[in-house]
């Protein structure tokens, strides 16, 4: 095998992770560091910096090994990010064609490898992607279209619950609200919210981020839950169906991507939605690779190697560090 190396990464709000894999597919090493969207993360360049020199570590490589390098990155959004996105890459000794681009273009890339299909992520923050057959990339944003991320569903649930939008049967999860912040009762969260005003913006995303797997969590036991997902739920499925209107195929698969999107809850519940509103002609398909996989097809297309099935079922198969797979 060539002793030369790609580099794959995925970025976003909460996690950046890299993989270092060979020239033939198989997974060197990896790593995992914090959030390294600028948007979202004080440190982000720190973390993805971390997160190759990590994952070069890992497989017993250096930065002149590295033959390309893509990344998808949380708040890249056109070429006016090229000059951040290329400082946050920029490792010492790291001389290679760079392949920058959002991080659902590289999610879309692993769910499908290359083939057309729309990618939701939904996680810390929340983009809606679609490459359809002739090969056009469009996105939610692109319809000025939002749907939210864990945040937002996160903001949904305690606003219902601070107007006492909710009954016996939300008992637990209110209570689980109220531990959340330290609190014992609703006049006393008020105060704990408006506290917030004070508080660094990315600290309160995060905070409120911590939220979203209570509302998930609880949507089979709480109305006041389940109503905030399948709030959200909704708005998702109009994001999907905009961009289902750029595709000629007859049926068009939807991957999810992100804690949000792939909890049983929000998974479930936008499966139904999409079958109901679409009579079925968009459905909900399992990711045959994950976003930092994906980021690895494009590395090695980059270098001019062609990812047939033998590459994409070993970078399927690899034995990577478990939390390159949470």
């Amino acid at each position: 095998m060539d002793g030369r190396c790609v580099i794959g990464i995925d970025s976003g709000g909460s996690h950046t992770r890299a993989l270092c894999v060979g020239l033939d597919g198989r997974v060197l090493g990896g790593a995992t560091t914090g959030g390294g969207s600028p948007t979202h993360n004080a440190d982000a360049r720190d973390h993805v910096r971390g997160a190759i020199g990590a994952a070069l570590a890992s497989a017993g490589m250096s930065p002149v090994d590295v033959l390309s390098l893509a990344a998808g990155m949380a708040g890249f959004e056109d070429e006016t990010d090229r000059e951040w996105a290329q400082d946050f890459v920029g490792v010492e000794g790291l001389d290679c064609p760079l392949s920058l681009v959002n991080d659902a273009v590289v999610a879309q890339v692993g769910a499908f490898a290359g083939d057309p299909g729309i990618i939701v992520v939904a996680g810390t923050g929340s983009m809606i992607l679609g490459i359809s057959e002739a090969g056009e990339h469009v996105t939610n944003d692109h319809y000025n279209h939002y749907a939210g991320g864990a945040r937002h569903l996160s903001f949904h649930a305690m606003a219902r619950l601070l107007v006492e939008e909710h009954n016996e049967a939300d008992a637990p999860f209110v209570q689980r609200i109220f531990d959340y912040w330290n609190v014992s009762d609703r006049q006393a969260l008020r105060q704990r919210v408006l506290a917030l005003r004070a508080v660094d913006r990315n600290e309160v995303k995060r905070f409120y981020g911590g939220i979203a797997p209570l509302v998930t969590g609880y949507a089979e036991q709480s109305p006041l839950a389940a109503e905030s997902c399948c709030w959200l739920v909704g708005v998702t499925g109009v994001g999907i169906r905009l961009l289902a209107g750029h595709f000629v195929a007859e049926t068009v698969h939807v991957a999810l991507e992100g804690g949000l999107a792939t909890s049983p809850a929000f998974a479930a519940r936008i499966t139904t939605e999409l079958v109901e509103s679409t009579a079925g002609r968009i459905q909900i398909a399992p990711a045959l690779l994950d976003p930092a996989a994906g980021a690895v097809l494009i590395a090695l297309q980059q270098a001019g190697i062609d990812s047939d099935n033998t590459i994409i079922e070993r970078l399927r198969t690899s034995n990577r560090p478990t939390s390159l797979r949470q």
